[in-house]
């Protein structure tokens, strides 16, 4: 089951949940993975820094490294220094992609066929 509630999504199964959010960047970040919940603060689970680490680079804003946070499609190019989850090169050699969320659809009862479902 996919439940949202104030920009963050929890896909519980029968004993475990996952859970991840949309930070205040639009990035989708990881929040936790484990024992079923039935509701967790996402700001306690967000790593948080008011300056810059070593070398890092902040994003937008002093102290948000892509580095430090737990992103959910990390990609190559805005400061994520760790192996990227996608790296594309597009047809004009642009390899510097910034993926934020857009929007999402819930669909209540939705199976798929010959896939276990709820």
């Amino acid at each position: 089951m996919i439940i949202f509630n104030d920009n963050v999504f929890y896909i519980n199964t029968k004993n475990t949940s996952y859970v991840f959010k949309i930070n205040k960047f639009k990035h989708l970040e990881h929040i936790y993975y484990g024992a079923k919940v039935d509701e967790i603060d996402p700001e306690n689970h967000s790593m948080k820094y008011e300056y810059e680490l070593g070398s890092s680079t902040s994003y937008e804003e002093k102290g948000y490294m892509l580095n430090h946070t737990l992103l959910e499609v990390s990609t190559y190019g805005k400061g994520d220094y760790r192996e990227p989850t996608l790296h594309i090169e597009l047809q004009d050699g642009t390899r510097t992609l910034d993926f934020t969320y857009q929007s999402h659809e819930v669909i209540q009862n939705h199976t798929l066929k010959g896939l276990p479902s709820l």
